[in-house]
């Protein structure tokens, strides 16, 4: 099985998602099997018995499609995935999966797939082991959030400025709804949402830096939060203002005394991960985006780059561009789309576009014919607007 790198141990990946969004069914091989990338299996995969497998990918996300139907078309196409994520696996799967010696992790039957995919992906490339000296925190906000969580005796969430969850810490018994809602990628409830927004808590939290307190909602069954916005510095881009919001549910035990004073703290160090997160990309996107030229330099070894990227140099390759009317291009979505087309697809953004490597296809009819659907489809479900230009075939990557 080709892998980028070492990756995550899939234990750390499962303590990192929580309990709230996963829970592991069966573990053959253990805990320690290194997983660095992700692809989905779905309805098309199985009805078309499509014959070229994800074998890059160590973890499969099983949606659209029976996990009987979608595990018999791994042991027909995928070798030995580390782990499959489903929603509510049934025994007989379970058996089939083990067989292969592919964990099986059950997704919370309520979470957004596409909300587990940026968090895994997320989690790929930022969170390690805490314990390691070598662990580099810069760019870990769920490490920050633990961190938060273990000082404070609270349970932390972070989101951005559109209110998408970023990163979490572990949850106990004592969760309430909202915050679970938030992790598994739904709108809490909307009365207390709507009280928030009543009492002004967003806009205290988008004005400054102090740490409002929320009451206890005990007709919702919502605990008590605090709240603290993430502001980024001037030097960190040109309009420099609000990027998020870190929340603090309470449990039993009472808050640290000096709660406050650790999340403006947190506050802090969230912002710097933010700023450096926007600003610089990952190492896999780093690669993609030197593939295609859009580093600033010229890719001078490409089969060293496909090696990394743990895709073939030299076979007929494609290149789909996507550019938003009016908007940015949903380069989650997009990337979605293209892993359950082909499992070896690249996605990269860059400024308002977003880019899709495909090294390795047969023709260039299925890739316009996958192009044109996923098109109409963000019309259709999101009600945008997006233009998608396709080269195929290519003379391998390097030609991308």
């Amino acid at each position: 099985m080709a892998a980028t790198s070492t990756g995550l141990g899939l234990g750390q990946l499962l303590l990192a998602l929580d309990r709230t969004m996963v829970t592991l069914v069966e573990a053959p091989r253990g805990l320690d099997m290194p997983v660095s990338s992700v692809a989905l299996v779905d309805a098309d995969d199985v009805r078309l018995g499509l014959a070229v497998g994800p074998g890059p990918a160590d973890v499969f996300f099983l949606l659209g499609v029976s996990d009987i139907e979608a595990v018999g078309w791994l042991e027909r196409h995928a070798g030995r995935p580390a782990a499959i994520f489903v929603k509510e696996p049934t025994a007989a799967a379970v058996t089939r999966a083990a067989a292969l010696g592919a964990a099986v992790v059950a997704v919370e039957p309520q979470a957004r797939w596409e909300h587990l995919y940026r968090l895994v992906n997320h989690a790929f490339e930022h969170h390690g082991d805490r314990a390691d000296p070598q662990h580099d925190s810069g760019t870990d906000l769920f490490g920050l959030a633990q961190s938060i969580a273990d000082r404070t005796r609270g349970m932390v969430c972070i989101e951005d400025a559109d209110s998408r969850m970023l990163a979490y810490s572990a949850s106990s018994g004592e969760a309430d709804e909202l915050r679970r809602l938030t992790i598994l990628g739904r709108s809490g409830p909307p009365e207390h949402l709507e009280w928030i927004g009543q009492w002004g808590i967003f806009d205290a939290l988008r004005a400054g830096s102090e740490v409002v307190r929320v009451a206890e909602r005990p007709e919702l069954g919502l605990r008590p939060r605090l709240a603290v916005g993430v502001h980024l510095p001037s030097g960190d881009r040109e309009r420099p203002g609000f990027a998020g919001t870190i929340w603090l549910q309470q449990g039993s035990a009472p808050l640290a005394d000096d709660v406050e004073e650790i999340l403006r703290g947190g506050a802090v160090l969230a912002a710097r991960i933010m700023a450096r997160l926007a600003a610089a990309p990952s190492q896999h996107t780093a690669r993609v985006q030197q593939l295609l030229g859009l580093a600033g330099t010229d890719a001078d070894d490409v089969a060293a780059l496909a090696r990394d990227l743990g895709i073939p140099a030299d076979a007929r390759a494609a290149v789909v561009g996507f550019r938003g009317l009016d908007h940015s291009v949903p380069a989650d979505v997009i990337a979605l789309s293209a892993t359950a087309f082909r499992a070896d697809a690249q996605v990269v953004s860059a400024g308002d576009r977003v880019f899709v490597v495909l090294p390795k296809v047969s023709g260039a009819a299925s890739v316009t014919s996958w192009a044109r659907g996923l098109v109409a489809a963000l019309r259709r479900e999101l009600d945008l607007e997006v233009r998608a230009v396709t080269a195929c075939p290519l003379a391998g990557v390097a030609a991308a």
